[in-house]
């Protein structure tokens, strides 16, 4: 008895976090909000048109207020995989 509620209570905080992550990687906004979630100051996503067969799309991340804060990337690169919108690559530039 005591083993079945165990199973059941890891399976139950085994379901949580998997479908907390598969929420937060749902699309590729959510994605880079939650890779950039301790950032202090306001942005917007940008996609770009360029399309990369091996790294994928091409996101950019501007700040609102126009100050370039270096310690955050600028460009993303986003796959969709079966865990969802994963960035693959990233990097500053001006």
């Amino acid at each position: 008895m005591k083993n079945k509620v165990l199973f059941s209570l890891l399976g139950i905080i085994i379901i949580v976090l998997s479908s907390t992550y598969l929420y937060n990687h749902s699309s590729p906004e959510k994605a880079i909000m939650s890779h950039l979630k301790s950032a202090n100051f306001n942005y917007y996503i940008v996609k770009d048109d360029y399309f990369d067969t091996s790294y994928g799309q091409r996101y950019y991340v501007k700040e609102k207020d126009g100050n370039f804060h270096n310690n955050f990337p600028h460009i993303l690169y986003l796959k969709f995989t079966v865990f969802g919108w994963q960035i693959v690559s990233g990097g500053n530039a001006p």
